[in-house]
Protein backbone atom coordinates (compact mmCIF):
# COMPACT_ATOMS: atom_id res chain seq x y z
CA UNK A 1 0.00 0.00 0.00
CA UNK A 2 3.03 2.75 0.84
CA UNK A 3 4.50 2.04 -2.63
CA UNK A 4 1.17 2.14 -4.21
CA UNK A 5 0.64 5.54 -2.87
CA UNK A 6 4.23 6.56 -3.72
CA UNK A 7 4.11 5.37 -7.24
CA UNK A 8 0.81 7.63 -7.73
CA UNK A 9 2.58 10.90 -6.03
CA UNK A 10 5.47 10.43 -8.01
CA UNK A 11 3.21 10.31 -11.41
CA UNK A 12 1.30 12.55 -10.34
CA UNK A 13 3.80 15.14 -9.37
CA UNK A 14 6.84 14.67 -11.81
CA UNK A 15 8.76 11.83 -13.86
CA UNK A 16 11.18 10.65 -10.98
CA UNK A 17 12.36 7.81 -9.59
CA UNK A 18 13.46 6.42 -5.70
CA UNK A 19 17.35 6.76 -4.87
CA UNK A 20 19.23 6.89 -2.30
CA UNK A 21 18.44 9.29 0.43
CA UNK A 22 20.54 12.36 0.42
CA UNK A 23 21.13 14.58 3.18
CA UNK A 24 22.25 17.65 1.89
CA UNK A 25 18.70 18.07 0.21
CA UNK A 26 17.99 21.85 1.11
CA UNK A 27 18.10 24.88 -0.21
CA UNK A 28 21.46 25.93 0.84
CA UNK A 29 24.77 27.32 -0.33
CA UNK A 30 22.78 28.99 -3.10
CA UNK A 31 24.42 32.61 -3.95
CA UNK A 32 22.57 35.38 -2.55
CA UNK A 33 21.09 36.43 -6.17
CA UNK A 34 18.92 33.20 -6.68
CA UNK A 35 17.93 33.20 -3.39
CA UNK A 36 16.23 36.97 -3.72
CA UNK A 37 14.75 35.46 -6.58
CA UNK A 38 13.09 33.03 -4.55
CA UNK A 39 12.14 34.99 -1.50
CA UNK A 40 8.61 36.02 -1.31
CA UNK A 41 8.04 39.66 -0.26
CA UNK A 42 5.25 40.44 2.04
CA UNK A 43 1.89 42.10 0.78
CA UNK A 44 2.59 45.64 0.90
CA UNK A 45 -0.56 47.74 1.80
CA UNK A 46 0.33 50.41 -0.03
CA UNK A 47 -0.25 48.47 -3.22
CA UNK A 48 -3.84 48.13 -2.64
CA UNK A 49 -4.18 51.97 -1.94
CA UNK A 50 -5.26 53.66 -5.37
CA UNK A 51 -5.20 50.27 -7.70
CA UNK A 52 -6.88 49.44 -10.32
CA UNK A 53 -6.48 45.83 -9.60
CA UNK A 54 -7.89 46.38 -6.71
CA UNK A 55 -10.97 48.25 -8.51
CA UNK A 56 -11.83 46.01 -10.73
CA UNK A 57 -12.22 42.69 -8.02
CA UNK A 58 -14.55 44.90 -6.02
CA UNK A 59 -16.37 46.58 -9.17
CA UNK A 60 -19.88 44.72 -8.77
CA UNK A 61 -20.26 44.35 -4.98
CA UNK A 62 -23.77 46.68 -5.24
CA UNK A 63 -22.58 48.96 -1.96
CA UNK A 64 -21.02 51.94 -2.35
CA UNK A 65 -17.81 50.08 -0.15
CA UNK A 66 -16.87 48.19 -3.19
CA UNK A 67 -13.10 48.86 -3.29
CA UNK A 68 -12.68 48.36 0.43
CA UNK A 69 -14.64 45.00 -0.23
CA UNK A 70 -11.92 44.12 -2.97
CA UNK A 71 -9.18 45.10 -0.88
CA UNK A 72 -10.56 42.25 1.65
CA UNK A 73 -10.62 39.90 -1.24
CA UNK A 74 -6.91 40.35 -2.00
CA UNK A 75 -5.95 40.37 1.10
CA UNK A 76 -8.13 37.02 2.34
CA UNK A 77 -6.76 34.94 -0.59
CA UNK A 78 -2.84 36.54 -0.20
CA UNK A 79 -3.37 34.90 3.18
CA UNK A 80 -4.27 31.69 2.01
CA UNK A 81 -0.98 31.66 -0.17
CA UNK A 82 0.68 32.23 3.25
CA UNK A 83 -0.83 29.69 4.96
CA UNK A 84 0.21 27.17 2.03
CA UNK A 85 3.88 28.47 2.22
CA UNK A 86 3.79 27.25 5.87
CA UNK A 87 1.73 24.05 5.36
CA UNK A 88 -1.09 24.75 7.13
CA UNK A 89 -3.04 24.25 4.07
CA UNK A 90 -2.61 22.14 1.14
CA UNK A 91 -3.67 22.90 -2.85
CA UNK A 92 -7.36 21.49 -1.77
CA UNK A 93 -8.21 23.61 1.22
CA UNK A 94 -6.90 26.81 -0.27
CA UNK A 95 -9.67 26.19 -3.32
CA UNK A 96 -12.06 25.91 -1.08
CA UNK A 97 -11.36 28.61 0.98
CA UNK A 98 -10.41 31.08 -1.55
CA UNK A 99 -12.72 34.38 -1.42
CA UNK A 100 -14.71 35.70 -4.23
CA UNK A 101 -16.88 39.12 -4.00
CA UNK A 102 -20.00 37.12 -3.67
CA UNK A 103 -19.22 35.81 -0.35
CA UNK A 104 -19.68 39.58 0.85
CA UNK A 105 -23.28 39.51 -0.07
CA UNK A 106 -26.15 39.80 2.59
CA UNK A 107 -29.40 39.23 2.53
CA UNK A 108 -31.30 39.55 -0.67
CA UNK A 109 -28.10 41.51 -2.51
CA UNK A 110 -27.00 40.54 -6.29
CA UNK A 111 -24.00 41.56 -7.79
CA UNK A 112 -24.06 44.53 -10.19
CA UNK A 113 -23.87 43.33 -13.88
CA UNK A 114 -23.47 45.50 -16.88
CA UNK A 115 -26.91 45.18 -18.58
CA UNK A 116 -27.04 44.37 -22.22
CA UNK A 117 -29.34 43.05 -24.61
CA UNK A 118 -27.74 44.73 -27.38
CA UNK A 119 -27.16 43.76 -31.03
CA UNK A 120 -24.43 40.65 -31.35
CA UNK A 121 -21.84 40.74 -33.85
CA UNK A 122 -19.44 37.88 -35.03
CA UNK A 123 -20.86 36.17 -31.04
CA UNK A 124 -19.84 39.69 -30.03
CA UNK A 125 -22.23 42.22 -28.37
CA UNK A 126 -20.55 45.80 -29.86
CA UNK A 127 -21.55 49.32 -28.76
CA UNK A 128 -18.89 51.20 -30.41
CA UNK A 129 -19.21 50.05 -34.06
CA UNK A 130 -15.60 51.29 -35.04
CA UNK A 131 -14.27 48.16 -33.00
CA UNK A 132 -13.91 46.18 -35.85
CA UNK A 133 -10.72 47.42 -38.26
CA UNK A 134 -11.43 49.01 -41.25
CA UNK A 135 -15.23 49.14 -41.04
CA UNK A 136 -15.81 52.45 -43.12
CA UNK A 137 -19.41 53.08 -42.11
CA UNK A 138 -18.66 52.29 -38.01
CA UNK A 139 -19.37 55.95 -37.39
CA UNK A 140 -22.75 56.32 -39.12
CA UNK A 141 -24.06 52.71 -37.05
CA UNK A 142 -23.10 53.84 -33.97
CA UNK A 143 -24.90 57.09 -34.70
CA UNK A 144 -27.75 55.08 -35.87
CA UNK A 145 -27.27 53.36 -32.35
CA UNK A 146 -28.20 56.08 -30.30
CA UNK A 147 -31.90 55.25 -28.71
CA UNK A 148 -30.54 52.02 -28.00
CA UNK A 149 -27.28 53.77 -26.39
CA UNK A 150 -29.53 56.10 -24.31
CA UNK A 151 -31.24 52.57 -23.29
CA UNK A 152 -27.58 51.18 -21.60
CA UNK A 153 -26.71 54.48 -20.03
CA UNK A 154 -29.96 54.82 -18.37
CA UNK A 155 -29.46 50.77 -17.44
CA UNK A 156 -26.09 50.96 -16.07
CA UNK A 157 -26.15 54.29 -14.15
CA UNK A 158 -24.57 52.83 -11.22
CA UNK A 159 -21.59 50.86 -12.60
CA UNK A 160 -20.77 53.65 -15.56
CA UNK A 161 -20.42 56.24 -12.54
CA UNK A 162 -17.95 53.84 -10.97
CA UNK A 163 -16.27 53.83 -14.25
CA UNK A 164 -16.16 57.38 -14.57
CA UNK A 165 -14.45 58.14 -11.11
CA UNK A 166 -12.06 56.01 -11.78
CA UNK A 167 -8.95 58.47 -13.01
CA UNK A 168 -10.16 60.29 -9.58
CA UNK A 169 -8.47 57.67 -7.42
CA UNK A 170 -6.77 55.42 -9.64
CA UNK A 171 -3.25 55.84 -10.13
CA UNK A 172 -1.76 52.61 -10.57
CA UNK A 173 -2.02 48.86 -11.78
CA UNK A 174 -0.86 46.34 -9.10
CA UNK A 175 -2.25 42.83 -9.59
CA UNK A 176 -0.94 41.73 -5.90
CA UNK A 177 -0.60 37.32 -5.22
CA UNK A 178 1.19 35.33 -3.32
CA UNK A 179 2.77 33.17 -5.86
CA UNK A 180 1.01 30.35 -4.00
CA UNK A 181 -2.71 31.62 -4.33
CA UNK A 182 -1.66 32.97 -7.93
CA UNK A 183 -3.85 30.33 -9.53
CA UNK A 184 -6.77 30.83 -7.14
CA UNK A 185 -6.78 34.58 -6.47
CA UNK A 186 -9.42 36.48 -7.86
CA UNK A 187 -9.97 38.75 -10.91
CA UNK A 188 -12.13 41.52 -11.96
CA UNK A 189 -15.16 41.54 -13.95
CA UNK A 190 -13.29 41.76 -17.59
CA UNK A 191 -16.47 41.66 -19.30
CA UNK A 192 -17.68 44.30 -17.59
CA UNK A 193 -15.11 46.69 -18.22
CA UNK A 194 -14.80 45.90 -21.63
CA UNK A 195 -18.27 46.93 -22.29
CA UNK A 196 -18.22 50.11 -19.84
CA UNK A 197 -15.40 51.11 -22.00
CA UNK A 198 -17.21 50.16 -25.08
CA UNK A 199 -19.98 52.33 -24.12
CA UNK A 200 -18.32 55.74 -22.98
CA UNK A 201 -16.42 55.19 -26.63
CA UNK A 202 -19.75 55.12 -28.35
CA UNK A 203 -20.91 58.18 -26.32
CA UNK A 204 -18.00 60.12 -26.81
CA UNK A 205 -18.75 59.47 -30.90
CA UNK A 206 -22.64 60.91 -30.32
CA UNK A 207 -21.35 64.06 -28.37
CA UNK A 208 -18.71 64.64 -30.92
CA UNK A 209 -21.62 64.23 -33.46
CA UNK A 210 -23.67 66.72 -31.67
CA UNK A 211 -20.91 69.40 -31.09
CA UNK A 212 -20.37 68.66 -27.34
CA UNK A 213 -16.29 68.39 -28.00
CA UNK A 214 -15.70 69.20 -24.11
CA UNK A 215 -17.53 65.85 -22.94
CA UNK A 216 -16.60 63.42 -25.45
CA UNK A 217 -12.89 64.53 -25.33
CA UNK A 218 -13.24 63.71 -21.37
CA UNK A 219 -14.87 60.43 -22.18
CA UNK A 220 -11.75 59.67 -24.87
CA UNK A 221 -9.23 60.79 -22.30
CA UNK A 222 -10.43 58.40 -20.04
CA UNK A 223 -10.17 55.67 -22.29
CA UNK A 224 -6.52 56.30 -22.95
CA UNK A 225 -5.95 56.57 -19.13
CA UNK A 226 -7.26 53.32 -18.83
CA UNK A 227 -5.30 51.80 -21.89
CA UNK A 228 -2.11 53.48 -20.78
CA UNK A 229 -1.96 53.10 -16.72
CA UNK A 230 1.16 51.70 -15.50
CA UNK A 231 0.79 47.89 -15.19
CA UNK A 232 2.49 45.31 -12.49
CA UNK A 233 1.11 41.66 -12.71
CA UNK A 234 -0.21 39.26 -14.79
CA UNK A 235 -0.34 39.06 -18.80
CA UNK A 236 -4.36 39.62 -18.70
CA UNK A 237 -4.28 43.41 -17.94
CA UNK A 238 -1.72 45.06 -20.62
CA UNK A 239 -3.20 42.56 -23.36
CA UNK A 240 -6.58 43.83 -22.32
CA UNK A 241 -5.03 47.94 -22.46
CA UNK A 242 -3.79 46.88 -26.11
CA UNK A 243 -6.79 45.85 -27.27
CA UNK A 244 -8.61 49.05 -25.92
CA UNK A 245 -5.73 51.16 -27.29
CA UNK A 246 -6.47 49.41 -31.04
CA UNK A 247 -10.03 49.91 -30.46
CA UNK A 248 -9.52 53.23 -29.25
CA UNK A 249 -7.24 54.31 -32.51
CA UNK A 250 -9.86 52.77 -34.75
CA UNK A 251 -12.77 55.31 -33.32
CA UNK A 252 -10.22 57.90 -33.97
CA UNK A 253 -9.00 57.39 -37.37
CA UNK A 254 -13.01 56.86 -38.22
CA UNK A 255 -13.82 60.12 -36.51
CA UNK A 256 -10.78 62.13 -38.51
CA UNK A 257 -12.46 60.67 -41.50
CA UNK A 258 -16.04 61.83 -40.96
CA UNK A 259 -14.39 65.57 -40.11
CA UNK A 260 -15.81 65.02 -36.57
CA UNK A 261 -12.30 65.48 -34.74
CA UNK A 262 -9.35 67.75 -36.05
CA UNK A 263 -5.75 66.39 -36.77
CA UNK A 264 -5.04 69.42 -34.49
CA UNK A 265 -6.86 68.44 -31.53
CA UNK A 266 -4.53 68.92 -28.48
CA UNK A 267 -5.64 65.69 -27.05
CA UNK A 268 -4.27 64.02 -30.07
CA UNK A 269 -1.25 65.54 -30.27
CA UNK A 270 -0.77 64.44 -26.07
CA UNK A 271 -2.20 60.92 -26.77
CA UNK A 272 0.25 60.39 -29.70
CA UNK A 273 3.39 61.75 -28.13
CA UNK A 274 3.56 59.03 -25.84
CA UNK A 275 6.29 55.88 -26.65
CA UNK A 276 4.44 54.18 -29.54
CA UNK A 277 6.67 50.76 -28.66
CA UNK A 278 4.69 51.10 -24.80
CA UNK A 279 2.64 48.02 -25.32
CA UNK A 280 5.26 45.96 -26.39
CA UNK A 281 7.20 47.03 -23.12
CA UNK A 282 4.33 46.27 -21.44
CA UNK A 283 3.81 42.63 -22.77
CA UNK A 284 7.71 42.16 -22.17
CA UNK A 285 7.03 42.93 -18.56
CA UNK A 286 4.07 40.48 -18.05
CA UNK A 287 6.17 37.93 -19.50
CA UNK A 288 8.66 38.17 -17.07
CA UNK A 289 6.48 38.70 -14.40
CA UNK A 290 4.38 35.65 -14.95
CA UNK A 291 7.38 33.86 -15.68
CA UNK A 292 8.96 34.54 -12.54
CA UNK A 293 5.85 33.64 -10.61
CA UNK A 294 5.39 30.28 -12.56
CA UNK A 295 9.08 29.44 -11.90
CA UNK A 296 9.17 30.14 -8.43
CA UNK A 297 5.74 27.90 -7.93
CA UNK A 298 7.99 25.09 -9.98
CA UNK A 299 10.00 25.14 -6.79
CA UNK A 300 7.27 25.59 -4.06
CA UNK A 301 5.45 22.73 -5.50
CA UNK A 302 8.41 20.60 -5.69
CA UNK A 303 9.75 21.25 -2.22
CA UNK A 304 5.61 20.95 -0.88
CA UNK A 305 5.39 16.79 -2.96
CA UNK A 306 9.13 16.03 -2.11
CA UNK A 307 8.19 16.80 1.63
CA UNK A 308 4.96 14.73 1.32
CA UNK A 309 7.01 11.88 -0.39
CA UNK A 310 9.17 11.64 2.51
CA UNK A 311 6.46 11.43 4.81
CA UNK A 312 5.18 8.48 3.44
CA UNK A 313 7.82 6.65 3.22
CA UNK A 314 9.59 8.19 6.01
CA UNK A 315 11.22 5.10 6.78
CA UNK A 316 12.60 4.50 3.23
CA UNK A 317 15.44 5.37 1.69
CA UNK A 318 14.45 8.49 -1.01
CA UNK A 319 15.51 11.62 -2.24
CA UNK A 320 14.72 13.19 -6.07
CA UNK A 321 16.71 15.72 -6.43
CA UNK A 322 18.96 18.10 -3.86
CA UNK A 323 16.24 21.66 -3.78
CA UNK A 324 19.68 23.88 -4.09
CA UNK A 325 20.22 22.11 -7.23
CA UNK A 326 16.59 22.38 -8.47
CA UNK A 327 16.54 25.94 -7.86
CA UNK A 328 19.66 26.69 -9.29
CA UNK A 329 18.50 25.29 -12.49
CA UNK A 330 14.84 26.83 -12.58
CA UNK A 331 16.90 29.83 -11.94
CA UNK A 332 18.94 29.38 -15.22
CA UNK A 333 16.29 28.57 -17.84
CA UNK A 334 13.90 31.62 -16.43
CA UNK A 335 17.43 33.75 -16.88
CA UNK A 336 17.16 32.15 -20.81
CA UNK A 337 13.62 33.26 -20.85
CA UNK A 338 14.16 36.76 -20.01
CA UNK A 339 17.11 37.03 -22.43
CA UNK A 340 14.88 35.85 -25.18
CA UNK A 341 11.99 38.82 -24.12
CA UNK A 342 14.19 41.68 -25.35
CA UNK A 343 15.02 40.09 -28.65
CA UNK A 344 14.69 42.52 -31.57
CA UNK A 345 12.23 39.63 -33.63
CA UNK A 346 11.04 36.65 -31.34
CA UNK A 347 10.27 33.58 -33.78
CA UNK A 348 8.56 29.97 -32.67
CA UNK A 349 11.38 28.33 -33.26
CA UNK A 350 13.79 30.54 -30.95
CA UNK A 351 11.29 30.03 -28.06
CA UNK A 352 11.41 26.36 -28.91
CA UNK A 353 14.95 26.11 -28.30
CA UNK A 354 15.05 26.68 -24.58
CA UNK A 355 11.22 25.09 -24.05
CA UNK A 356 11.42 21.14 -23.93
CA UNK A 357 13.31 19.66 -21.30
CA UNK A 358 15.72 21.33 -18.10
CA UNK A 359 18.59 18.72 -17.96
CA UNK A 360 18.78 17.40 -13.96
CA UNK A 361 14.87 18.86 -12.77
CA UNK A 362 13.14 15.90 -12.65
CA UNK A 363 9.51 17.58 -13.87
CA UNK A 364 8.68 19.82 -16.94
CA UNK A 365 8.26 23.29 -16.76
CA UNK A 366 6.17 25.43 -19.22
CA UNK A 367 6.98 29.25 -19.95
CA UNK A 368 4.31 31.37 -21.85
CA UNK A 369 5.61 31.42 -25.18
CA UNK A 370 6.51 35.37 -25.37
CA UNK A 371 5.48 34.95 -29.78
CA UNK A 372 2.14 35.86 -30.55
CA UNK A 373 1.44 38.61 -27.63
CA UNK A 374 4.55 40.34 -28.99
CA UNK A 375 2.89 39.43 -32.37
CA UNK A 376 0.21 41.49 -31.37
CA UNK A 377 1.85 44.58 -30.29
CA UNK A 378 3.79 44.65 -33.69
CA UNK A 379 0.37 44.85 -35.27
CA UNK A 380 -1.01 47.36 -32.88
CA UNK A 381 2.10 49.55 -33.18
CA UNK A 382 1.62 49.45 -36.57
CA UNK A 383 -1.73 50.70 -37.07
CA UNK A 384 -0.67 53.49 -34.87
CA UNK A 385 2.32 54.71 -36.65
CA UNK A 386 -0.19 54.77 -39.77
CA UNK A 387 -2.39 56.63 -37.87
CA UNK A 388 -0.04 59.52 -36.61
CA UNK A 389 0.90 59.79 -39.78
CA UNK A 390 -2.05 59.98 -41.26
CA UNK A 391 -2.40 63.28 -38.55
CA UNK A 392 0.48 64.76 -39.64
CA UNK A 393 -0.42 64.71 -43.22
CA UNK A 394 -3.85 66.11 -41.94
CA UNK A 395 -2.10 68.85 -40.46
CA UNK A 396 -0.31 69.86 -44.04
CA UNK A 397 3.44 67.92 -42.93
CA UNK A 398 4.92 65.33 -45.64
CA UNK A 399 5.39 61.41 -45.65
CA UNK A 400 8.44 61.36 -43.57
CA UNK A 401 11.17 59.40 -45.63
CA UNK A 402 12.98 56.12 -45.35
CA UNK A 403 9.62 55.17 -42.92
CA UNK A 404 7.73 51.41 -42.98
CA UNK A 405 4.87 53.47 -44.03
CA UNK A 406 4.06 53.36 -47.78
CA UNK A 407 1.38 56.05 -49.51
CA UNK A 408 -0.81 54.87 -52.44
CA UNK A 409 -1.41 57.83 -54.18
CA UNK A 410 -3.81 56.25 -56.63
CA UNK A 411 -6.55 54.96 -54.02
CA UNK A 412 -5.32 57.82 -51.38
CA UNK A 413 -4.08 55.56 -48.43
CA UNK A 414 -0.97 55.12 -46.02
CA UNK A 415 -0.30 51.23 -45.55
CA UNK A 416 2.44 49.35 -43.92
CA UNK A 417 3.32 46.09 -45.43
CA UNK A 418 3.72 43.13 -42.85
CA UNK A 419 6.10 40.41 -44.95
CA UNK A 420 7.15 38.77 -41.94
CA UNK A 421 7.43 35.02 -42.05
CA UNK A 422 4.38 34.53 -40.09
CA UNK A 423 3.99 30.93 -38.17
CA UNK A 424 0.44 29.69 -38.42
CA UNK A 425 -1.50 28.85 -34.91
CA UNK A 426 -3.84 30.59 -32.87
CA UNK A 427 -5.25 33.68 -33.75
CA UNK A 428 -2.09 36.55 -33.32
CA UNK A 429 -4.14 39.53 -34.35
CA UNK A 430 -5.32 42.55 -31.67
CA UNK A 431 -8.88 41.81 -30.54
CA UNK A 432 -10.61 44.55 -32.89
CA UNK A 433 -8.96 43.18 -36.02
CA UNK A 434 -9.36 39.22 -35.30
CA UNK A 435 -13.16 40.41 -34.97
CA UNK A 436 -12.62 41.85 -38.33
CA UNK A 437 -12.04 38.73 -39.90
CA UNK A 438 -12.46 35.86 -37.55
CA UNK A 439 -10.68 33.30 -40.12
CA UNK A 440 -7.83 35.08 -40.70
CA UNK A 441 -4.99 34.85 -38.30
CA UNK A 442 -2.69 37.31 -39.72
CA UNK A 443 -3.06 40.27 -42.23
CA UNK A 444 -0.07 41.46 -44.31
CA UNK A 445 -1.41 44.68 -45.04
CA UNK A 446 -2.43 47.55 -42.51
CA UNK A 447 -3.88 50.84 -44.19
CA UNK A 448 -5.55 53.91 -43.20
CA UNK A 449 -7.88 56.25 -45.79
CA UNK A 450 -6.17 60.19 -46.29
CA UNK A 451 -7.36 62.48 -48.38
CA UNK A 452 -6.50 63.14 -52.11
CA UNK A 453 -2.63 63.50 -52.18
CA UNK A 454 -0.94 64.19 -55.08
Amino acid sequence: MKYSMLIMFILLAFNSFVVAKDESNTMQNLSQEVKDFYDIQPLSLDKLEQNLYIWGVGLNYPKSNFYDIGRKVVQANYALGQEMQSGVLDIWGMQKKAERISLYLQDNEALLNFYHPFIAENSRKSINRCNRYNDHDCIQKTIADETQIRVLNDKNKELQQRYEDISKYIDKSVGYFHPYSFASSAYPDMASVIRLLDLDAANAVLELYYGDRTKAIERLSRINFFANIEHHGALTMPLLQLNIQQALNQTINALLDQQLLDAGDPFLTKLYSQDIERFRLKLQQSLRWQAKITTQNNLYLYQDYKSRLMDLVHDDAIALAAENDVANRLYEYYQRYEDLLIQENITVESFQKIVPYIEGVPFNVYLISPYEYLKQAQYQQAYEKLLRTKIRILKGDRLPVDDIVQLDELNSRLYIHLDDELEFGSPLLPQPMRWFDANQPFLSLLEVAIPNVK
